[in-house]
């Protein structure tokens, strides 16, 4: 015998209210859940990728510059400066000498004493042990350059001559107070001959003087005008000496300022010369620190040996931590778009157990534009320096690693449903379009 739902009739009647507004109230429960997790309660849409912080900075790889054997000054675990010498290529020099010839090529040197001249000799000497043919070569010209001027400049030396042109112009100086006394005393006797003269002449026209003796008042008055002129004319003429004197002091000077002038010419060109040599031959000889930090030397990297280019032989690890440490974060091409800036990222480190330890928050400030390796560069902001959400402060190191998640977009599951039929519906009308063109 087969029973149907039908033949079951419940009676309204006979089941109490509170069941019935019990039942009621679940249903509204459900399907207020329901509505929900539809259509308010948003889904945290996440991306993925690796982050690395340094918190004493980035750290700095040294590679070579060019093919050949390679010739380390420091080794692993040594402080450097900026600038400091790490290694060499090619040029299998000890510290020293290269220290020696560095120093050469920032030192300006004294020409005017036997200094620099002596200090060239023993670069020269110190150097004959290297195969460094061309510099030696420079700084040869460079010894005989500044030789050659010292010989030259005592050869042209303009100090005795000027010496007695200057004497000669002190005389003639000295000798101008008495020309003017002269003159002085010239005028007043061309004075006195001259009031005589003009007296004279009124007692002849009164007929009380002979002409005779006019004339020799005359005659008298012009001899004290020609001495007179020949006082005016030797100071002249003492005048023109002192400035022909002068002016060949003048021309002495400039022409000794000249001939020095050429002779540090053949200097500096000689120095030059050796700058053009070193310069050109070092860049790709010598490897300076670029930053100041600890070695750590690759180890498999040894004195001697042949290396290729762009090879990296060391990293230099900054050694002072920053107040914001620097992080960044890789994420692949995949969904990238979706990060934004100011979005907010947990960072798992992988020193420590996110379950004991927490995590750190941090902030997207900066997207790369472009793609490297098919990945994207994300740099990040730490909210708290080093520490982590449940408080945790960690300790300042080199570096650390770990998996982070950025959160993006915040979607309902309706809004998931809407798209996801939004986009079937796009590729199922995008199928018709291409046959039609086929």
């Amino acid at each position: 015998m087969k029973l149907k739902i039908k033949d079951y009739i419940i009676d309204k009647n006979r089941l109490p209210k509170s069941l019935i507004v019990h039942g009621i109230l679940y249903i509204v429960v459900v399907l207020f859940l329901a509505f929900s997790i539809l259509f308010i309660i948003p889904i945290q849409e996440k991306i993925s990728g690796n982050f690395v912080i340094h918190t004493f900075g980035i750290p700095v790889d040294i590679k070579t510059k060019q093919e050949g054997p390679i010739f380390l000054k420091v080794t692993d675990g040594d402080r450097v400066e900026k600038d400091d010498l790490l290694a060499t290529q090619v040029w299998d020099l000890d510290t020293a000498t290269i220290r020696h010839l560095h120093s050469l090529v920032r030192k300006d040197f004294d020409i005017s004493t036997g200094e620099g001249l002596k200090e060239l000799e023993e670069s020269a000497k110190m150097l004959r042990h290297a195969d460094l043919p061309e510099i030696q070569g420079q700084i040869n010209k460079m010894i005989s350059a500044m030789t050659q001027y010292r010989l030259q400049l005592q050869a042209i030396d303009p100090t005795p001559l000027i010496d007695n042109l200057q004497r000669e112009i002190d005389n003639q100086w000295a000798s101008l107070p008495l020309i003017d006394s002269l003159t002085d005393n010239k005028r007043e006797k061309l004075a006195l001959v001259r009031q005589r003269l003009e007296r004279d002449k009124q007692l002849v026209q009164e007929g009380a003087l002979s002409p005779l003796e006019y004339s020799q008042t005359e005659s008298s008055f012009i001899d004290a005008e020609a001495e007179q002129l020949s006082t005016n004319i030797e100071r002249k003429n003492t005048e023109q000496s002192i400035s022909e004197l002068e002016s060949s002091v003048a021309a002495t000077l400039a022409t000794y300022r000249s001939r020095k002038a050429a002779l540090l010419l053949a200097v500096e060109a000689a120095r030059n010369d050796f700058l053009d040599s070193y310069y050109r031959s070092s860049p790709d000889k010598m490897i300076y620190a670029t930053i100041g930090g600890i070695v750590t030397k690759m180890p498999e990297i040894i004195s001697g040996m042949e290396m290729k280019s762009e090879q990296t032989i060391m990293t230099i690890v900054p050694e002072q931590a920053e107040e914001a440490p620097e992080c960044y974060m890789y994420v692949g091409l995949r969904r990238a778009g979706e990060v934004k800036k100011g979005q907010i990222a947990y960072l798992e480190l992988s020193e420590y157990q996110p379950r004991d330890y927490g995590m750190l928050e941090a902030t997207v400030d900066k997207i790369s534009p472009v793609a490297n390796s098919e990945r994207y560069r994300l740099d990040l902001k730490l909210n708290l320096p080093l520490t982590t959400n449940f408080g945790v402060v960690l300790e300042p190191r080199a570096s650390y690693n770990g998996t982070g998640e950025i959160l993006t977009n915040r979607m309902s599951i309706f809004e998931k449903i809407i798209n996801e039929l939004r986009w079937s519906e796009a590729r199922f009308d995008r199928v018709p379009s291409q046959n039609v063109g086929r």
